[in-house]
């Protein structure tokens, strides 16, 4: 997950092409499923966040455009 410097968010699985049109909408995110996805709120714009499992803690750092 993006947020990138103009405030948009990026949602990514590493798997599916983000870009192509429909590829993603979130309309919803389950908290009581996953309570660690309230931490996504505060990454400030300019960063990303990433993790291998829902179990593992997110890293959140400094996102540039030329891939990360």
């Amino acid at each position: 997950m993006i947020h990138d410097d103009a405030g948009d968010w990026l949602v990514s699985d590493d798997i599916h092409d983000p870009n192509e049109d429909g590829a993603s909408h979130i309309v919803h995110l389950d908290l009581a499923h996953d309570p660690s996805l309230a931490q996504l709120a505060a990454v400030p714009p300019g960063h990303i966040a990433t993790r291998q499992t829902s179990d593992d803690p997110w890293d959140i750092r400094l996102w540039t455009d030329d891939g990360e």
